[in-house]
């Protein structure tokens, strides 16, 4: 995969060139890099999935700006290296800081709970906001994808259209539901 079809798929929110890139020790993935720079940046231990998640969603920001800024000049990597390590510096005092030995996902019987409840609780907010999109085949695609963890290709096919026209309309799909969720929160907020 081209450092440019990385892009475009992180762009598209493609789960799987998401998963593989950040989290993954195959050839084009970044983690052994993003670990090097996490380990560098903090005289602490930190959790790598909880570091890059929030380095995901400040790449993401804006419908993915920072990655559209890449020039043709430089590297995927290059660039990642330069904005992953100043991203980690300004980040650096506020991440959890985690002494112990034991893994963040040892948990007990009743965080499990809270978590179930904090799932159902998400999995009905994305319902009502899905629903209250204009754009039904907007909706249609990310409740298939999101909420049913459908296959892109799966989906394309049954929709009779291209894998990267799937794409083109999530990221549309995408941007509507931001703007519905947004008007949703504020509307909760009263």
């Amino acid at each position: 995969m081209t450092e440019t079809q990385i892009i475009e798929g992180l762009l598209a929110r493609d789960n799987k060139i998401t998963y593989d890139f950040f989290y993954t020790y195959k050839e084009k993935s970044c983690r052994a890099l993003l670990t090097n720079i996490i380990n560098y940046v903090f005289s602490y231990p930190v959790e790598y999935e909880e570091a890059v998640s929030e380095f995901y969603a400040y790449l993401m920001e804006d419908d993915g700006r920072k990655l559209r800024q890449i020039e043709n000049r430089n590297t995927l990597f290059g660039w990642l290296k330069v904005s992953a390590t100043r991203f980690f510096i300004k980040k650096r005092d506020n991440l959890i800081e985690n002494r112990s030995q034991k893994a963040l996902l040892d948990r007990t019987a009743k965080e499990t709970y809270a978590d179930d409840y904090a799932r159902e609780n998400a999995r009905k907010d994305m319902l009502r906001i899905l629903f209250r999109m204009k754009n039904k085949r907007y909706a249609y695609v990310l409740q298939q994808l999101i909420m049913n963890d459908l296959d892109p290709e799966e989906l394309a096919a049954a929709m009779n259209i291209t894998t990267a026209n799937l794409y083109n309309i999530k990221r549309r799909a995408m941007a509507e539901f931001t703007e519905v969720a947004r008007k949703d929160v504020m509307y909760y907020e009263r």
